[in-house]
C-alpha cells in the first residue's frame, strides 16, 4: 500500500479554552501528534496534505439550510460546544469544523485515488444530525464527505466503522438513506436504538480483552467495502472524563493494527474522534504509526 496521507492544518483545535478543565479535552492533541510523527521520522513531511475548507454546497448534501445558517449563532455553537455564548469566538470555530470536514472529503477522494489510507488528525463529528449538532460536532463530516462522493459518481459500497466511545447517532440520521452504507459501531454508551447499525454496546469499564474480542466479531460481519470511515476514538481509554470503557494504550493500539488488517487494500480514512483524557494524543499518535 503507498504510505498514509496525513491531512493537518494549524487550525485543528477547538479555541474554548474551559473544556480542558470542564470535561478534560487536551487542546492540543492535534499539535502533540503532528510533532512526535514529524520530530521521530515516523511521517515525512512529504506526506503532509492541508485540508481546504469544505464548500457550503457539499454541507447543503446532508445538513438542512436553517440549521447551517444558525451556526453563526454564538448560542447555538455554545450549546454544541457545552460552553456559555460569551466563551464561543465563532469564527475561528467554524474555520476548525470546516477545514476539518473538507480534510476528511479530501482524504477521502484521494485514498480511493491512491487505493491507500489516509489519516485526518481533526475529524469524526458524528453527533451532528441534518437539523442539530451536539457531543462537540456541528457538521458530520463522514456523513457530508458520503454525499459528495455520490454526487460525484462514486456507487461503491461504504463502511463506517465507529469506535469512539459514543454511539454514532447523528450519522445514522444522516446516513438513513444510504442502502450502500453499513455502519458499525462499538461504545460504552446506549442512548436510543439506531436503525440500520450494527452496534455493540459493552458495559462499563470493559477492558482490552473483551473489547477486542467484540471487535474481531465485528470486522468478521462487515460487508466488504469499496471505501472505508473509521473513527478511532481515544476516549476509550480508562478514565477518560466522558467516555466509559476501560482500554489501555496497548489495548487502543492493538484495536488499530486488527482495523487495519482487515482494510487491507480498501482506501480509509483514518478519524481520531472524542478523546477527554491526558493520554488522548498518544491514541492519535498510534494511530498513525498503526498505519
Amino acid at each position: 500500500m503507498p504510505p498514509v496521507e496525513i491531512w493537518l492544518a494549524d487550525e485543528y483545535r477547538i479555541p474554548l479554552p474551559s473544556l480542558e478543565t470542564s470535561v478534560g479535552l487536551e487542546p492540543r492533541r492535534v499539535q502533540l501528534a503532528a510533532w512526535t510523527l514529524l520530530e521521530g521520522g515516523a511521517v515525512k513531511p512529504e506526506q503532509v496534505r492541508r485540508p481546504v475548507p469544505i464548500d457550503f454546497a457539499d454541507v447543503l448534501r446532508v445538513h438542512e439550510t436553517q440549521y447551517v445558517e444558525s451556526l453563526q449563532r454564538p448560542d447555538v455553537l455554545a450549546r454544541i460546544f457545552g460552553v456559555e455564548p460569551t466563551e464561543v469566538p465563532v469564527e475561528p470555530l467554524l474555520q476548525m469544523v470546516r477545514l476539518a470536514t473538507g480534510g476528511t472529503l479530501q482524504a477521502a477522494r484521494s485514498s480511493i485515488a491512491r487505493r491507500g489510507h489516509a489519516l485526518n488528525l481533526c475529524g469524526g463529528f458524528h453527533h451532528a444530525a441534518p437539523a442539530r449538532g451536539a457531543g462537540f460536532c456541528a457538521l458530520n463530516d463522514i456523513a457530508i464527505a458520503i454525499a459528495a462522493l455520490r454526487a460525484e459518481g462514486f456507487g461503491g459500497r461504504v463502511a463506517v466503522l465507529d469506535f469512539d466511545a459514543h454511539p454514532p447517532d447523528g450519522t445514522a440520521e444522516c446516513l438513513a438513506g444510504d442502502s450502500l452504507t453499513w455502519i458499525g459501531s462499538i461504545s460504552g454508551t446506549h442512548w436510543q436504538e439506531l436503525p440500520r447499525v450494527d452496534e455493540v454496546v459493552l458495559p462499563r469499564g470493559a477492558g482490552d480483552g473483551q473489547y477486542l474480542l467484540v471487535l474481531r466479531a465485528l470486522l468478521r460481519r462487515m460487508p466488504a467495502p469499496d471505501l472505508a470511515f473509521v473513527i478511532a476514538g481515544a476516549d476509550v481509554l480508562e478514565s477518560d472524563r466522558l467516555g466509559n470503557l476501560g482500554l489501555s494504550l496497548r489495548g487502543a493500539r492493538a484495536r488499530d493494527r486488527l482495523v487495519a488488517r482487515a482494510l487491507r487494500g480498501v482506501p480509509a480514512v483514518w478519524l481520531p474522534g472524542g478523546g477527554y483524557h491526558p493520554d488522548a494524543w498518544r491514541v492519535l499518535t498510534g494511530t498513525a504509526l498503526v498505519l
